[in-house]
This record gives structure tokens, C-alpha cells and sequence, in this order.
């Protein structure tokens, strides 16, 4: 059995882990498993590996502890997921972060062309709904008829209208319903006697302000103005040309954006007619192995679509662990802190069931876990202890282990 050997470990330690295998460690009183995982395994991966890997996946070798004390021979790829590190840029779609949303293009030729500067390659963008901005027609402007700025800060905007009402004659005591419809597009868009640019532009301007970390709103408190829909400029492919609107086998971007993962096989059945034998059956196989491994994960009513940010704090772990064990590496080592934390049972199970796939598979996982059932699976076990009165760090392997 391949094996990991660590020499002078936290300070002291010597012992060997076996690679290829699902093992667990536990610390009583301490973080000294942590430091082991994330503070000299995690990190002399990372100074090995970091030359290696585009910019891209650096994030996914985790945030790491200070580099601790020791040596490793027979170190491999290693990947890491820390509960801290369930975090994407702003937009990433849940089908992005389990690598089938890129399959699926790829299949429907789209991936040889640049992204859609309109929508970022997102396929969507988000547009101001303008419905949304009058929260009661009936009220005039001086009543707070604006929603977006009833909100924010009445007695400036006010004071905004007022300079219109001086300018062009706006009366702001009238009933938003009763004002023309010329009135009414000068309020949403902006007049050109002024410099005044109109709501629509105001909330857009907000937004922009929020996906840029500034103006103290969230995007939460925004999102009630705003509707996504395809973005104009690509047809939703979140690709340039006209040529890539993704019509072939009657499937598009935009449907797959507002599939669940679950319902994906009558999209990958057209898709694999349109192909040669050898290419669907690729496709085939290599969309339905993520789709075990979102199922697994408990994601597979997640549309391919969902903007991660709107998932639950737990979807997003899941996804965080999915990203990682869909990478494709092959004899890679996985270093996973509470990989069982917030699961319910049948969910807790099944992720077990995934990450001992891996491991038949070749692959190491290394798991800081407390829960029984994690240690029931392992291969081996090591409970790190340390001592009250001199500090020092020493390494107990179960019974489990040694059986």
C-alpha cells in the first residue's frame, strides 16, 4: 500500500498515513488535526502545485493555516475544502461550478468562441423591472409614488423633482396615474434639458455600485427592482456572433439554464443525435457521472442556471465539495474539514457513499471529522492529542485503523 510519510510533523511527530484509502483524523481539545491537514500537508501541496495550475484553480487548494514544522515524501495533488471556502464570484451559475453547464456548450460548439461582453457569458443579465419601481400609482411623486427612492433617501430626491417641476413643469403633487405619458417616461428615463438621468438609470447605477463592494446596499435590497432575463445582445448563448444562438437539436443555452439537473436526459438525448457515436457517447457518460455526483451531494433539484449566491448555505458546502471532487484528477489527495457538518442523515450517507467512490477510484481522502459515522467508513483513524503540560503533539491510531 502506497503510503504518506511525514517526519517531524507539529514539532515531533513521525508516522506514515496510507494513500488510496478514506482517513480520519480527530483532535481532542485541540486544532491540531487542522494543523497537520491544512498546515503542512495542505501547504507544501500548494507550494508545490501553485507553479503548475492556471489562476483559476489556485482558490481550490484552500485558505491555508501558517506553514507548520515538518517534511512529506510521497506527497500527490492536493485539493482542499474548508467550510470557510464556499465562495464564488458573483453571478457563477450552479452548472458552472459542477462542470456540466461547460459540457453541454462544448457539445453545442459554443466553446470556441470569446464571451458575451453585454452579459459577461452569463447568458442573462439583469434589467429593471419597471413595474416594479411604482409602488403606488395612485400616490404622487411628493407622496413617495417611487419605490427605489421612498427607500433611499426621500428629501434628496425630492428635491430632484422639484428641480424638474422648475424646468420642464412636472407637477410632483399629481397622481403618478394622472401624469402624461411624456411626464412619465421623463421620471423613468431622464431628460435631456437636464442632467438628470432618470430612475431606470438611478437603480442600474445602485447596482452597478454594489457588484463593484461600494454605496453600503446589498444586493438583496435591490433585487426587488430587477428581473433577469436573456441577454439581447447574445440571444442568451452568452457567446458573440450570431451564429452560436445554440438552436442545434432544438436545445438552447437558455433552456439549460432553467433545467434542474435531475430532468437533463431528453436535452442530452437530442444533443447526442446530432453527434457522431464516439462524441455522444462521451458526452453521455461524462454529464450523467456529475449528475450521480450531484444527486449524491443532494443537488440534483438545483437548476443548471441558479446563481450560486441563491442556494442555501449548505448547497453551496455541497457545491463547494462537488467542484472539487468533479476536477477529474486522478490519484489526487482530498483534504475535507467537516465534510458531514449540517447533514441530515440520508444526505450524510450518501455524500459518504461519494467520497468512497473516490477512494475506489485511487484517490486519498483525508477527513478532520468528529461524526461516528465517518470513522465506521474509514480505512484508518488518528486521534492527535495534546499534552497539558509540555504542548507537545502526539498521534494515536484507533482500533479501527489497525484492524
Amino acid at each position: 500500500m502506497p503510503l504518506l510519510r511525514l517526519f517531524g510533523a507539529l514539532g515531533s511527530l513521525e508516522f506514515e498515513i496510507p494513500l488510496e484509502s478514506l482517513v480520519v483524523f480527530t483532535s481532542t481539545g485541540s486544532d491540531a488535526a487542522e494543523r497537520l491537514a491544512f498546515g503542512l500537508i495542505a501547504a507544501e501541496a500548494q507550494r508545490q502545485m501553485a507553479p503548475l495550475l492556471a489562476p483559476t484553480w489556485l482558490p481550490s487548494i484552500g485558505r491555508l493555516a501558517t506553514r507548520e514544522e515538518g517534511s512529506i515524501e510521497g506527497l500527490r495533488p492536493t485539493f482542499c475544502v474548508r467550510r470557510c471556502d464556499a465562495e464564488w464570484p458573483q453571478g457563477t451559475r450552479v452548472g458552472h461550478v459542477l462542470g456540466i453547464l461547460p459540457l453541454l456548450q462544448q457539445a453545442l460548439g459554443c466553446d470556441g468562441a470569446s464571451s458575451c461582453g453585454a452579459c459577461s457569458g452569463a447568458g442573462q443579465r439583469a434589467e429593471v423591472a419597471l413595474e416594479a419601481l411604482i409602488s403606488d400609482p395612485s400616490l404622487s411623486l411628493a407622496e413617495g409614488a417611487i419605490a427605489p427612492w421612498a427607500e433611499k433617501n426621500s428629501k434628496y430626491y425630492l428635491g430632484v423633482l422639484q428641480t424638474l417641476a422648475q424646468r420642464i413643469g412636472l407637477d410632483v403633487a399629481l397622481p403618478w396615474s394622472s401624469l402624461s405619458p411624456a411626464m412619465r417616461s421623463v421620471v423613468l428615463y431622464g431628460s435631456p434639458e437636464s442632467n438628470y438621468k432618470g430612475v431606470v438609470h438611478d437603480v442600474e447605477r445602485r447596482v452597478a455600485k454594489v457588484g463593484e463592494g461600494r454605496g453600503g446596499e446589498t444586493m438583496a435590497a435591490l433585487s426587488k427592482y430587477l428581473v433577469w432575463q436573456d441577454c439581447a445582445v447574445c440571444s442568451g448563448t452568452g457567446k458573440d456572433g450570431a451564429a452560436l444562438l445554440c438552436t442545434r437539436a432544438g436545445v438552447g443555452l437558455v433552456l439549460l439554464y432553467q433545467t434542474s439537473i435531475s430532468k437533463l436526459g431528453p436535452h442530452i438525448e437530442s444533443l447526442a443525435n446530432t453527434l457522431d457515436a464516439g462524441a455522444a457517447f462521451r458526452l453521455h457518460e461524462r454529464v450523467v457521472r456529475q449528475q450521480h455526483m450531484a444527486d449524491a451531494l443532494g443537488l440534483a433539484s438545483e437548476t443548471l442556471g441558479c446563481r450560486v449566491e441563491d442556494v442555501s448555505p449548505v448547497s453551496a458546502r455541497q457545491l463547494r465539495l462537488g467542484e472539487v471532487l468533479g476536477s477529474g484528477l486522478q490519484k489526487a489527495i482530498y483534504v475535507l474539514q467537516t465534510p458531514l457538518l449540517e447533514l441530515s442523515g440520508i444526505l450524510r450517507t450518501s455524500t459518504l457513499g461519494l467520497i468512497e467512490q473516490r477512494v475506489a477510484a485511487g484517490d486519498s481522502v483525508f477527513m478532520l471529522e468528529e461524526h461516528p459515522d465517518a470513522a465506521a467508513c474509514a480505512d484508518a483513524c488518528f486521534r492527535l492529542d495534546v499534552a497539558a503540560d509540555t504542548g507537545l503533539v502526539s498521534v494515536v491510531q484507533t482500533a479501527r485503523s489497525q484492524t
